[in-house]
């Protein structure tokens, strides 16, 4: 899996002193504070996947990373450690002892699907009780504040 690209056309901006990555977070930030929720951002990681280190007797050949075009790049043997893929969600509330997740979502990088179905996974494998919403829009996040209401 490639590294998370950047999102096309995120803007980053400031609100309260936190830099989101995109003004869809900071709106969704807003709309939360103003319904009086305090969301904490990007502050949970989960680790979806460990990584390792290959074994002495497993022999990984590949051309080596670089910017330029591996095309005409010579295969050299693989040393590094394998490292974890991690994921965090926007936004965590705690709303009546229910743990909630938020992920704003734009335009989602190339990882994003694939990250999403492993924490889906682990968090379905847990046993607390958690919900998780996705908004892609104003309108969907004033649903999501409509949602948390009811908890």
């Amino acid at each position: 899996m490639s590294a998370n690209k950047k999102v096309r056309n995120a803007k980053k901006t400031v609100v309260d002193g936190i830099n989101f990555k995109s003004k869809l977070e900071a709106i969704c930030y807003k709309i939360l504070i103003d319904n009086g929720f305090y969301p904490e951002y990007e502050n949970k990681k989960f680790v979806l996947f460990k990584g390792f280190k290959l074994r002495k007797d497993f022999h990984v050949y590949m051309p080596r990373n670089s910017k330029r075009s591996r095309a005409h790049e010579l295969m050299e043997e693989y040393s590094k450690n394998i490292l974890p893929i991690t994921y965090k969600p926007d936004f965590y509330l705690n709303v009546n002892d229910k743990n909630v997740f938020i992920e704003v979502k734009g335009k989602p990088n190339d990882s994003y699907p694939l990250k999403k179905k492993m924490y889906f996974c682990a968090m379905n494998e847990g046993t607390d009780e958690a919900y998780f919403f996705e908004p892609h829009n104003e309108a969907q996040m004033n649903q999501l504040v409509s949602i948390l209401k009811t908890l």
